[in-house]
């Protein structure tokens, strides 16, 4: 090895750092002999610091995975919308299901005019109802955030939490009708 090589590292390491280079022995003990690198090395980064870095370290890394799982969300099931030939079996079997529920059997007009003056009866009726399934129902919406549902008439064919997804006559397509939490007084359900 030349001889020289070390004075010039030595030179540098003096010009870099100035008057804090310390001795040649200092010089010896920490460099010479040494691999310093001289460029970035491929190494992972630190962890985050702090609660914040962290939190965007990880919105970082579910950004750059997103796509994938995306990819697998579409590749579950395409949804088949039924037909109203297909449903008539569950409309026949909700209104058996409500009038067994309600207990509307061998009830006539008259009678049941005389029930629903009763207060308590009515209060009854509408706990009773709001509590009832109603897949299988004929529905028209009547008020909606999106006014394209709002007059659309069917068969509700699945009810979530919040939505309920009918099938109308004409149309191949479903529509959901997004549901309140509470129900208000204002909103009125209209069934066929």
């Amino acid at each position: 090895m030349d001889l020289a090589a070390p004075d010039a590292a030595q030179r540098v390491w003096r010009e870099v750092l100035g008057p804090d280079a310390g001795s040649r022995e200092q010089y010896e003990t920490r460099i010479h002999g040494k691999k310093l690198p001289l460029a970035n090395i491929d190494r992972p980064a630190p962890p985050p610091a702090t609660p914040m870095l962290r939190h965007q370290y990880a919105k970082a890394m579910r950004r750059a995975t997103r796509t994938p799982a995306k990819a697998k969300r579409a590749r579950r099931r395409p949804v088949s919308t039924p037909s109203l030939p297909q449903i008539e079996p569950l409309v026949s079997l909700w209104t058996s299901y409500i009038r067994d529920a309600l207990g509307l059997h061998g009830l006539t007009r008259t009678s049941a005019n005389l029930r629903l003056q009763s207060t308590s009866y009515v209060t009854s009726l509408q706990t009773s109802l709001l509590k009832m399934d109603w897949t299988g129902a004929h529905a028209t919406v009547i008020r909606s955030s999106q006014p394209t549902h709002v007059h659309i008439s069917g068969v509700i064919v699945q009810e979530t939490h919040e939505t309920l997804r009918i099938v109308t006559d004409g149309s191949i397509k479903c529509k959901y009708a997004l549901l309140t939490h509470q129900a208000s007084p204002n909103t009125t359900p209209c069934f066929a």
